[in-house]
């Protein structure tokens, strides 16, 4: 699958730490191969869409980062529309 990134999930992601850039940039790799088989995905109802939050979350429970992706899929594409920390 292909990844496809709205604009603003790039300034999000580029609002973070560079160590936190790298490491969300490499888990996000992660939904290429196969999306809604991990473990880490859900599912949530928006609109009448379904979507997917994906958690990253390094270290456990409270662990120095804890991340969340929102993405869509559309035939061979994962569309990532939000990037952000779980407390925001």
């Amino acid at each position: 699958m292909n990844l496809e990134f709205r604009e603003e999930v790039i300034d999000e992601i580029s609002a973070f730490s560079s160590e936190t850039q790298q490491y969300v940039w490499k888990e996000l790799q992660e939904l290429k191969h196969s999306p809604v088989d991990n473990r880490s995905v859900d599912t949530l109802k928006v609109q009448g869409r379904m979507l997917f939050p994906y958690v990253m979350k390094e270290d456990g429970r409270g662990g120095k980062r804890d991340h969340r992706a929102v993405f869509d899929i559309k035939e061979d594409n994962v569309i990532i529309y939000a990037v952000f920390h779980r407390d925001k």
